[in-house]
């Protein structure tokens, strides 16, 4: 079995004393995404899930993250949960991670500063006019996945080719 996943075989109707129902209780998530439930009827007798019913609990917000478009926390409306493990990975998702101590994102290639909206060493490629340009000034729409190459973030399929690194 998969991590996160589980299987349950009811051998026959009414197999739970007395309940008429199955019941899994603290199952947890390992990550985001989704759940899928599965029922199945193996047996040649008539069984009926009509009154099949998941139930999903939220657990408790660690932290919440606001941002500018060019990347700057916005501090009034984000918030951390006392004692929460850390998260590294912020504005760009997974792509960059925060360095605390100068409050820019290193990227693979470079550092980027999101209270000015710009790279602090010069472009690579020279994708753009300005070589310090964060995401060709155009955040919204594009994602600079190693921080030499910026694509269209409706084009992922790029962030892993070589063309972008």
């Amino acid at each position: 079995m998969e991590e996160g996943s589980i299987s349950l075989r009811v051998d026959h109707a009414g197999y739970i004393a007395g309940q008429d129902y199955l019941s899994l209780t603290d199952i947890k998530a390992p990550k985001n995404g989704y759940a899928y439930a599965f029922v199945s009827n193996e047996s040649y007798d008539a069984v009926f899930f009509d009154n099949f019913r998941v139930t999903h609990e939220h657990g408790r917000i660690l932290e919440e993250n606001h941002y500018y478009a060019y990347g700057l926390k916005n501090a009034c409306i984000s918030s951390r949960a006392y004692g929460a493990p850390g998260n590294e990975y912020g504005y760009q998702g997974d792509y960059s991670e925060l360095d605390e101590d100068i409050g820019w994102n290193d990227f693979e290639l470079r550092n980027y500063d999101a209270q000015i909206g710009r790279f602090i060493e010069q472009d690579p490629y020279g994708q753009f006019a300005s070589g310090y340009m964060g995401m060709g000034d155009n955040p919204i729409n594009l994602s600079d996945p190693s921080g030499g190459f910026s694509v269209h973030r409706s084009y992922p399929e790029f962030a892993n080719s070589g063309f972008a690194h």
